[in-house]
């Protein structure tokens, strides 16, 4: 699943008050988390990052790999053009870059507290705890092919 909002207009992951140009006095809705959704949709394993944490990334996206199943990875990252533009008011990567940074660690460079912090890592791990939905529709194609040959036969 891809999910991208570049930040042009609000989404239900624009953070409450952050202007985008389709939101100009600010988000009024409290925003969602996508990993709530997927993981209530059946993913078995669930996980969040950066752009500013690629080694964990690397982690994530191999285990992701690994599950037999329904993975999601909700992968954070500036959108200059739009968001930065708008929301920070930069287009500047670096000074995007490092205000996600700060709300991965809940405090900004001068030390001050971030006004939210974006929890990452695994978020939920069944891994391979019920097969892949592509695995089950072919094992019941094999069974309905296999019961019509019996009639048949």
């Amino acid at each position: 699943m891809g999910y991208e909002s570049t930040g042009g207009q609000f989404s239900p992951t624009t953070p409450a008050g952050y202007v985008t140009n389709s939101s100009p006095y600010g988000m009024a809705e409290p925003s969602f988390d996508p990993c709530d959704v997927v993981k209530a949709a059946g993913a078995t394993f669930v996980a969040e990052t950066t752009a500013t944490q690629w080694h964990q990334t690397v982690k994530v996206v191999k285990k992701a790999l690994s599950n037999d199943g329904f993975s999601f990875i909700h992968v954070r990252f500036p959108c200059n053009e739009n968001f930065g533009a708008y929301a920070l008011g930069t287009r500047d990567t670096l000074k995007n870059l490092e205000w996600i940074y700060e709300h991965t660690q809940g405090r900004k460079a001068d030390g001050t507290e971030s006004d939210f912090t974006w929890e990452t890592g695994i978020k939920h791990d069944a891994s391979n705890s019920r097969p892949e939905f592509s695995r089950i529709m072919r094992d019941m194609n094999a069974r309905v092919q296999a019961d019509r040959a019996a009639k048949a036969g």
